[in-house]
């Protein structure tokens, strides 16, 4: 029986697994991590493989290769790699894992006929850890075997990845089985869904029937939202014309538009192209308000106003300076995830930063945007800005203005060449909905366009954010001078054009999915749902 901090889990199972999701301290050793580098360098594992991957395989090899009667050693140090929780090692399938590893614990302590009456969450964190390490040593011994065996680097690959699929296979079929319940229910659809993905088509045989002969396809990647595969070509000019094959692979697939995505690779390999698929909604991994909130707490110390613009495919959560940027615009369809998006801007500003740091002026034509926020310790003059939105464009103003006699009174050109101890709060100011804005109060766009254009060495910021993104709401010039965008669902290419200068966010997925323009090209990033 699994208990923790004395409560029987089957008195009050919600309660248990709520707490142990968010059960943290899981570390691998120092040789578990060097075994990972060793692993990426050889190119026997993605170089892109997320850290909880790498996690999974070790404690599942570990599991699935030592014997119930025998005791698994502690690791010598937790010096490698960290994992925020439980939930954030084991992705949507932590329950599945829990009830693994769990019983695989309580089968360790009762072969030291020391069994403890209640399981503390240390103890299972330090266990995993134990596994973590047990695993990455017998995945190097099995590695080291088989490097004996086919010293061809090819067949050596080749066999490495089908003992890896196939011990995924088993942990699927063993995941199915052990679910029971609602629970199991989700479980299940989710690995059907997933094989569905995988295996409804021959990558090799679609390829061909779109003209594409000469070509590698590497074991695919599990992304957030859809599955990766790495296609590599023999030669440049293959590779561009498949760059360009998007709609003959969308119907030869019988797919949506939005289903499939090539993006060129990024990890150094030639001729290289990310062949995405999207895999059913209940089968993407989770982004919710815990995911989150552990993200927050791995907010990058160099950036000064740090902006967290969503995941990418990998699930790690990407930050952007606003310092950098100076200027952002937001846009997306009714639905997209705009007020999320910015809620997720707002948190990640305000987060352990005090007023000295950075002050929010809210600007709220809607009126019910913003509401959550009154009293907020942040807030710029102490107030959310709705029925008095042109005093409070004004005030900021002139706050520029003031700002910028004191930078050339101390002789300097922008803020951020000041002394800390002398430097004001920079202010983000952050409109949500600008098309209200714009149609309601005369004179206000000319009020953020003069924002715009001087504001940025004063240490004011714009973040602009609407649901209707045609050009009478992001004028000519406030594009100019916000090179930054986040363009959420569009309803078309046009609207698309308008934030991000391009075409490309009519066929998102929505639910949060954005592309960001940052002043290093378009990425897809996908937005965490907050409560």
């Amino acid at each position: 029986m699994f208990v923790i901090s004395k409560v029987d889990i089957t008195d009050d199972p919600e309660f248990i697994l709520s707490h142990l999701k968010d059960v943290r301290g899981i570390k691998s050793s120092s040789v578990a991590k060097e075994i990972f580098k060793l692993f990426q360098t050889k190119l026997i594992l993605n170089e892109k493989m997320p850290n909880f991957e790498w996690a999974m395989l070790c404690v599942s090899f570990s599991i699935a290769h030592t014997k119930i009667d025998t005791l698994i050693d502690d690791a010598p140090d937790t010096q490698g790699i960290e994992i925020l929780s439980l939930a954030t090692c084991f992705q949507v399938h932590w329950r599945f894992w829990l009830a693994l590893v769990g019983n695989r614990l309580i089968e360790s302590l009762k072969l030291t006929k020391n069994q403890p009456k209640h399981i503390e969450p240390a103890l299972l964190t330090k266990f995993i850890n134990a596994l973590w390490h047990d695993g990455a040593i017998r995945l190097k011994a099995r590695y080291d075997a088989l490097l004996v065996a086919y010293p061809n680097a090819y067949d050596l690959k080749k066999r490495w990845l089908q003992e890896i699929a196939d011990l995924a296979t088993k942990q699927a079929g063993q995941r199915n089985q052990s679910s029971t319940g609602r629970n199991g229910q989700i479980e299940s659809a989710k690995k059907q869904s997933l094989t569905q993905t995988t295996l409804e088509f021959n990558l090799n045989d679609l390829l061909l029937k779109v003209g594409f002969k000469d070509v590698e396809v590497k074991p695919h990647v599990l992304g957030v939202r859809y599955n990766i595969y790495t296609l590599q070509f023999a030669n440049a000019r293959e590779g561009d014309r498949f760059a360009s094959s998007h709609s003959s692979l969308v119907s030869e697939m019988g797919r949506a538009m939005h289903q499939i995505r090539i993006e060129r690779c990024t990890n150094g390999l030639p001729n290289s192209y990310f062949l995405n698929v999207l895999r059913d909604e209940s089968a993407w991994l989770p982004l919710d308000q815990t995911a989150f909130s552990n993200c927050l707490l791995n907010i990058p110390d160099s950036m000064l106003l740090p902006v967290c613009v969503g995941t990418d495919e990998q699930g790690n959560a990407i930050y952007e300076d606003l310092i950098d940027a100076p200027h952002v615009l937001v846009g997306g369809t009714t639905g997209s995830g705009k007020s999320v998006c910015v809620k997720a801007i707002i948190q990640s500003l305000t987060y352990q930063r005090g007023s000295e740091l950075v002050q929010l002026a809210l600007f709220d034509p809607k009126q019910v945007e913003f509401n959550a926020y009154n009293g907020h310790n942040n807030l710029w003059n102490d107030q959310v800005y709705i029925d008095d939105i042109m005093d409070g464009l004004h005030e900021l103003v002139e706050e520029m203005e003031t700002r910028y006699a004191i930078l050339k009174q101390k002789g300097v050109s922008k803020i951020t060449e000041l002394p800390v101890s002398e430097r004001p709060p920079f202010i983000v100011a952050i409109v949500d909905e600008l098309a209200d804005l714009v149609d309601t109060h005369d004179g206000a766009q000319d009020l953020l366009i003069r924002l715009a254009q001087k504001s940025r060495a004063s240490g004011i910021h714009l973040v602009l954010a609407t649901q209707r993104p045609d050009a009478k709401t992001f004028d000519g010039r406030l594009r100019s001078n916000a090179p930054a965008r986040i363009a959420l669902k569009t309803l078309n290419a046009a609207n698309s054009t308008i934030i991000l200068g391009q075409a490309g966010a009519e066929n998102l997925v929505g639910k949060g999915d954005r592309l960001v323009s940052w002043g290093k090209g378009v990425a897809l990033r996908h937005g965490y749902y907050l409560d």
